[in-house]
């Protein structure tokens, strides 16, 4: 992995924009160094920044063209790492950072365009610092979390627009936290229309959506809380528990479970009516025969066809015997 420099203003691609005359590419770091670099045409390298990685200057900006597909994360430092232009359709494949200053965006969106984030987007340290700022009136889709930082929220839309998320994430704000964090949300709405399907309070509570929000209609929806004990506790959608759920014939019979609507019917038999030393439930059995035990039993009782009883049921005994040469001497 390179850290390479911008050297001047200019397009991503052109190698008199870089110092060395090297384009970033796979695993490179693409800084901005107080410069404008406008990306035109698809870029891959593993992050573009505007902070004084590699003893950069300060400051910078990313522009991306329409059409674009940049597959990097982005960081902001002091200032906004990169802005969409009006009305642009772009791809991001990556995360997003806000930076350290206030209103120091990962990335601005403006205007009526679409925007993908095949990633999460998380706010800075900085005041006001979103991972995504928005003030488009198009759509933008964002497949993984958008998570409240020390000072900036996670994305925040002041347009007409939609924006659709899997998650959103409480900041660390709460009860006892430090003084240098802010309230911040995964997820704040201003004036558009917002879609997501998992929210996530933070650890102390804090909030992860602010505005109007609606819950993606799916059967995946999930709520996550911290417990006073700072445990999690974790709500799911209803239909996500058959798959998840033992059948009634797995759980002891009587015992209630499924909130209340589903009974086990699996008998258990008690450790005493197992035999010594198996395994039954979570013991052993207890049960044992003694030799008066099968002496006293009555083969009478053993009636299974081909039995030991049934056979010696039908065996002549003295007494039988004796009783049939009485009858035959009476001639009867």
């Amino acid at each position: 992995m390179a850290i390479i420099l911008a050297a001047q203003s200019g397009n991503f691609n052109s190698t008199s924009t870089w110092t060395g005359g090297v384009v970033p590419s796979t695993g490179d770091v693409a800084v901005a160094n107080s410069y404008t670099i406008t990306i035109t045409a698809n870029a891959t390298c593993s992050q573009i920044r505007n902070d004084t990685t590699g003893g950069a200057y300060n400051s910078g900006l990313f522009t991306i063209n329409t059409g674009v597909t940049l597959t990097a994360d982005i960081y902001a430092g002091s200032t906004t790492a990169s802005n969409g232009p009006a009305s642009v359709t772009i791809t991001i494949n990556g995360n997003i950072y806000g930076g350290t200053y206030t209103n120091a965006y990962g990335l601005i969106f403006t205007g009526s365009g679409n925007l993908t984030v095949n990633g999460s987007a998380t706010g800075g340290t900085g005041n006001n610092a979103n991972g995504i700022y928005s003030t488009n009136v198009g759509t933008i889709t964002i497949s993984g979390s958008c998570i409240g930082g020390y000072g900036g929220n996670g994305v925040l839309q002041n347009a007409t627009g939609t924006i659709i998320m899997k998650r959103a994430v409480g900041g660390g704000y709460g009860l006892n936290c430090s003084s240098l964090i802010s309230a911040t949300y995964g997820a704040v709405n201003n004036t558009g229309t917002f879609y997501v399907s998992e929210i996530e309070y933070g650890p102390l509570g804090q909030s992860p959506t602010s505005g109007k929000i609606r819950l993606t209609d799916a059967s995946t929806n999930v709520c996550l809380f911290y417990r006073s004990s700072s445990s999690k506790k974790t709500l799911i959608d209803s239909s996500q528990t058959s798959s998840s759920l033992p059948t009634a014939s797995d759980v002891r019979y009587g015992a209630s479970y499924n909130g209340g609507s589903s009974t086990g019917t699996c008998r258990v038999p008690s450790p005493s009516n197992v035999v010594y030393g198996k395994l039954v439930d979570n013991t052993t059995g207890t049960a044992s025969l003694s030799p008066n035990d099968i002496w006293a039993y009555q083969t009478s009782n053993i009636n299974t066809s081909g039995s030991m009883g049934l056979i010696l049921n039908n065996i002549s005994t003295v007494e039988t015997t004796g009783k049939q040469l009485a009858d035959c001497l009476r001639g009867v």
